[in-house]
């Protein structure tokens, strides 16, 4: 989450273990009221809490380890109990933020672990054949990626269900959940990793790290030219200053991870930012976003805990003088309103509808400034009414021109320019561009494949590429985006006209497996083509090794997994 000014956004943020912080939310005369005004809020001061029993303002009443922020709160308290014991899958474990293995693989696929134990134990051995072999990895890749996105999102708002937040929370109320439990975001980021991150990768003030401080009513950054020194760092942070690090996800694979999969549930580019604060300061002046985030705590407000707040929401943090903090906060659905998709609509409808229709066409008045604009608002002259009629007339008009599709593929265009590469799991590696195919050995380019028409095909997700028709039809993808925002440039596919219904079917049967010869593609050599191209971007899983891949080597990797 980017603190600058902007329009307003809702985020979700994280503190480090033993440190205090006091989130102050409010919401003022300046402040942008949140998209939803369902309800008028009164954010409370979030106070400090001690170790043995963390209080909050008593405005704010504490509901079954789930809190929330309104001028009605003490009048929900019955039904707000109720939707903290509204759990689903509660006794289930966090999501890996790893990539998965073959081993918590079987743990999860229940019915296939003995099957798939003994298979690998075989393999081990040299005991199974080449057609044992296959059908093993066909059995690894039935688990549905689909879903990852929906566990890891539950995970981070449990014990709170996502169709209960999405009812009452999403855009209209700030939540704050209490869990009493210190380590249960701290397999994600800390301090001591990301000092790790200081010293062994190449950040430069400005464009990864910024270093600054809020006193007295006055916001400084203090950055130096050039490249990040630990000790300097240190330095600033012993004398007071916040230290901000941009795209953490480029030096940490569980960041990226956490990114990944919920941009995948949410459809939209997630972001984040992470925040070191000493004791006793405060590094950014109260202000509000426009995205969704959620600010999950790793401090005592307390460790394990999570805030969200509506975009537009004013917020800002300060520590206590005996304890710092580090938090993570986690930014959503930037730039994905109404209004964001009818900057798209309005543009391509008057476009037709000027070349369609002669009305939008016609001169202005003559002497029409005479009678518009400020100066002119109190004019009631028949030449004002007349060109307002037809202003009227001509907006009912544009509704026949107006194309939400077109508009949500640019919006969907973008997404695939700011999204982060999707990470695959093990299973995935192995049947994908990546691993599978061409590879060198003694000098020698070796396992030259052909996709035919029975290899059986996915999507590796069904938001790693977008189809939008502009003068020539082009896929946009994300996978082979870098980690670091708007790091490469935008990438794209040109097809012909005749590919789009092949398109259309990876992605309406996703997360199914299809075979290459049921893509709607009349001309086979086409058909193929357009796999090869989507396989070789690594957009397309196959459902098992490519044919002529040596069973020697299915052997080892499987060995490996």
């Amino acid at each position: 989450m980017s603190y600058k000014d902007s329009a307003p956004v809702s985020a979700f943020a994280v503190y480090k273990k033993q440190s205090k912080i006091k989130a102050k939310n409010k919401v003022d005369e300046f402040s942008p009221p949140p998209v939803k005004k369902k309800k008028t809020l009164h954010i409370d001061e979030l106070k400090t809490r001690d170790s043995a029993n963390t209080q909050i303002n008593n405005k704010v009443p504490k509901l079954n380890g789930i809190q929330k922020h309104s001028k009605k709160a003490k009048k929900k308290t019955k039904s707000n109990k109720k939707h903290a014991s509204h759990k689903e899958d509660d006794d289930e474990p966090p999501p890996l933020l790893v990539p998965i293995t073959t081993n918590n693989l079987v743990k999860q696929n229940g019915k296939a672990e003995n099957k798939v134990k003994t298979k690998i134990k075989k393999i081990k051995s040299n005991e199974t054949d080449d057609a044992s072999v296959s059908e093993l990895f066909s059995e690894l890749n039935k688990t549905d990626p689909s879903p990852e996105g929906l566990k890891l999102f539950k995970w981070l708002i449990a014990p709170l269900s996502p169709k209960i937040f999405f009812e009452k929370y999403w855009e209209c109320e700030t939540l704050f959940i209490e869990r009493n439990k210190e380590t249960y975001y701290d397999h994600i980021l800390t301090t001591q990793k990301l000092d790790g991150i200081f010293r062994e990768f190449p950040l430069y003030y400005t464009k990864n790290v910024d270093v600054v401080s809020y006193e007295n009513g006055v916001k400084e950054v203090h950055n130096e030219e050039g490249r990040v020194v630990a000790s300097a760092l240190y330095d600033y942070y012993s004398n007071g200053c916040s230290i901000r690090v941009l795209n953490p996800q480029t030096y940490d694979q569980k960041v990226h991870l956490l990114l990944a999969t919920l941009q995948e549930y949410f459809g939209t580019m997630v972001g984040t930012n992470v925040y070191l604060t000493p004791p006793g300061s405060q590094g950014f002046a109260p202000h509000y976003d426009d995205i969704e985030a959620f600010p999950f705590m790793e401090v005592t407000v307390n460790a394990g805990d999570l805030l969200y707040f509506p975009r537009g929401t004013i917020h800002e943090g300060k520590t206590d003088p005996d304890s710092h903090s580090l938090h993570i906060t986690v930014s959503v659905y930037q730039h994905t309103s109404y209004s964001d998709l009818l900057e798209h609509v309005l543009p391509e409808a008057l476009k037709k509808a000027a070349s369609d229709d002669v009305e939008f066409r016609e001169g202005l008045p003559l002497n029409y400034l005479k009678h518009l604009g400020w100066v002119n608002k109190a004019d009631q002259s028949n030449e004002r009414s007349a060109v307002i009629n037809k202003v009227n007339k001509l907006m009912q008009t544009l509704i026949n021109y107006v194309d939400v599709d077109q508009a949500a593929d640019k919006l969907g265009r973008k997404f695939m320019y700011d999204s982060m590469p999707p990470i695959l799991s093990k299973r995935e590696v192995m049947h994908t561009s990546k691993y599978d195919g061409d590879y060198m050995k003694d000098g020698k380019i070796l396992n030259r494949v052909e996709i035919g028409m029975d290899t059986e095909i996915r999507l590796l997700r069904y938001h790693c590429l977008r189809l939008v028709l502009e003068d020539t039809p082009k896929i946009y993808y994300n996978t082979d985006n870098a980690k670091v925002y708007h790091g490469e440039e935008e990438q794209f596919l040109i097809i012909d006209n005749e590919l789009i219904p092949g398109i259309e079917k990876l992605q309406n049967s996703y997360p199914e497996f299809v075979d290459v010869e049921s893509l709607p593609i009349e001309d086979d050599i086409s058909k193929a083509q357009l796999v090869s191209d989507l396989w070789e971007r690594g957009l397309l899983v196959t459902n098992g090794p490519l044919p002529s891949f040596r069973m020697t080597e299915v052997r080892m990797m499987a060995v490996k997994l």
